[in-house]
């Protein structure tokens, strides 16, 4: 008698499954045949949608920049006007209004010795660097979102802050 026939035998004494007579139920029938109940729990799930549709006008800065921490961000439409190849030069200048309350703020002029604009990974354009924020910073420019106009020699004159969704 050989080593797999006693195995055999054995498994038969005992009861034990094996190859030859394996039981096909489900895992179900075999818990109801023995009186088990079997509770499933529920479980609810919730797929994130997304959201294809393009944005309609409401975001990004269009006409206007953006003066923070890192630089001074570009919207789309000043890209435009200044042009992307450009680089550009940056002062401060204290406009007096017609009531003779003076203004303090920043003129963007395109000039071949300027700052170089950089397209970033977000596919923004920004120009400058943390030593030209804390230098308008120190002379007075508030952070935020800034109007462009333009001004008589091909420069442009920030006007702001402004708000956001305007």
């Amino acid at each position: 008698m050989g080593a797999k026939k006693k195995y055999a035998d054995l498994h038969d004494l005992l009861g034990a499954q094996t190859a030859l007579n394996k039981d096909d139920r489900s895992f179900e029938e075999q818990m109801a045949d023995l009186g088990v109940e079997v509770v499933k729990p529920k479980t609810e799930i919730e797929w994130y949608e997304i959201n294809r549709a393009k944005r309609k006008g409401k975001f990004g800065l269009k006409d206007k920049v953006s003066v923070n921490s890192g630089g001074i961000t570009l919207g789309g439409k000043v890209v435009e006007m200044i042009g992307t190849d450009s680089r550009i030069k940056v002062a401060i200048v204290k406009i007096k209004s017609p009531t003779g309350k003076e203004k303090l703020t920043f003129i963007l002029k395109p000039a071949k010795n300027g700052l170089k604009i950089v397209k970033t990974r977000a596919n923004s354009c920004r120009i400058g660097s943390r030593a030209l924020m804390e230098w308008l910073e120190s002379k007075g420019i508030k952070k935020g979102w800034y109007k462009l106009e333009k001004i008589d020699n091909d420069g442009y004159k920030a006007v702001g802050p402004v708000e956001k969704d305007k």
